[in-house]
């Protein structure tokens, strides 16, 4: 345990009861800060980072998990969509599972199971997404790992694995080639300043890993902080961790006219106040990358440090120390599948279709794409068009695997 996590617990301990009096009330009613006139009154300590993760958006992720074994039932939060499934085995740490997350939704999967079958991956055997306590998509509980012997993996939903099974997605490849632990630090939805935000909070409060795989996400995402609530216990005893309430933008799906769409009515949301030039090209985005990939090399130093870039789903950057241009997902699938890359998924060129059996059943070409360059959160597909939109799948993970042990291999 760090320093900085010993006088935490020691502070939180010494105000168990502190909210005892409040009985009967929502914990973020009395624990959330409603005012922020008198907050440089307070001792810093009285603020941390806490984690964000894929459920603490708006509400602490104790609140959001359900709290009884074997019960998805919602505790607290009922406007939430999904639902959480609690496990526990004996002597360890809980953990939460769900069947769908983020743009893989079951809606998305039943259209899929319809176009293609039974020949698609994903029609019999179901994607589980597993969370820890800290809500973050690993099987071990941050307090149980040996972080000086662990490797951190950290990005957006690509390193997350939106829409692929735990065993393909990049993390737990590399975990298998290195023969260590690679912990999975990663938020979809989510910006460069979230990467430093966590990364910072876990050395601060469990020390440095052995080595950290950064996939830097689109330099335009970034975080509007609107709340905060401090960690520790509410009026039932229960433990909060800390948290910093937010708005993950994404410019091009965020619009000035709509970034305040579906907000709640707490006060909290005042805070949400972003100007239109914020959805532009401008320096801000480019510091934010920067300033999370030096502070990253100043913790870790620069050899410990393995970063590549995905600024945008259709290819992927080497590390920018290579003046190459980035790969295309035509020049990394075999030569037999070339074409239909070329015309259906680069460009326009040709239709899906015309890649059909004579019989109308799919192609080997169009089974790889389906099973191998995709994931399962396809956006959409139409018989005529195919396949459209969505995160990308083992082809593509495969290749980011391939850069990464190369730089590995090249330090060690």
């Amino acid at each position: 345990m760090s320093e900085f996590d010993r006088k935490r617990k020691q502070l939180v301990e010494k105000e168990k009861d502190k909210w005892i009096e409040k009985q009967g009330k929502l914990p973020w009613e009395y624990m959330r800060f409603d005012t922020w006139d008198g907050a440089n009154d307070l001792p810093m300590d009285e603020f941390d980072l806490g984690w964000r993760n894929s459920v603490n958006i708006t509400h602490p992720a104790e609140y959001i998990f359900s709290t009884k074994l074997n019960d998805n039932s919602n505790p607290g939060v009922s406007a939430t969509p999904l639902k959480w499934l609690k496990h526990q085995k004996k002597g360890k740490k809980p953990y939460w599972t769900t069947g769908f997350l983020g743009l893989d939704t079951d809606d998305k999967t039943e259209n899929m199971k319809k176009h293609i079958g039974e020949q698609w991956k994903y029609y019999n055997v179901p994607i589980e997404y597993r969370l820890n306590k800290q809500g973050f998509r690993c099987d071990t509980d941050f307090d149980e790992v040996d972080w000086r012997n662990s490797y951190v993996i950290t990005g957006c939903s690509h390193t997350f694995g939106i829409g692929q099974y735990m065993n393909e997605t990049m993390g737990e490849i590399l975990s298998k080639k290195l023969n260590a632990p690679v912990i999975n630090l990663s938020v979809g939805g989510t910006g460069n300043d979230t990467i430093m935000h966590n990364f910072v909070h876990l050395c601060r409060k469990y020390g440095k890993p052995k080595g950290i795989f950064v996939l830097w996400t689109y330099p335009y995402r970034f975080t509007k902080n609107i709340g905060y609530q401090r960690e520790g216990y509410d009026a039932q005893g229960q433990y909060f961790d800390s948290v910093w309430h937010r708005r993950d933008l994404l410019p091009g799906q965020c619009t000035p006219k709509n970034y305040r769409d579906n907000i709640g009515p707490n006060k909290m949301w005042e805070h949400l106040q972003v100007h239109e030039h914020d959805f532009l090209p401008n320096p801000e985005m480019y510091y934010r990358r920067t300033l999370a990939q030096e502070t990253i090399h100043a913790i870790m130093g620069d050899e410990r440090v393995y970063e590549l870039r995905a600024d945008n789903p259709a290819w992927m950057w080497t590390e920018d120390v290579k003046p190459v241009s980035p790969y295309v997902l035509s020049e990394c699938v075999p030569d037999a599948y070339k074409d239909i890359v070329l015309g259906c998924i680069e460009s326009n060129d040709k239709k899906w279709i015309d890649y059909s059996n004579p019989d109308g059943t799919l192609s080997k070409e169009q089974l790889y794409i389906v099973n191998r360059v995709k994931c399962r959160d396809i956006v959409s597909y139409t018989d005529e068009n195919g396949p459209q939109g969505g995160h990308w799948g083992e082809v593509i993970n495969k290749l980011y695997i391939k850069q990464w042990l190369e730089l590995h291999a090249e330090r060690n």
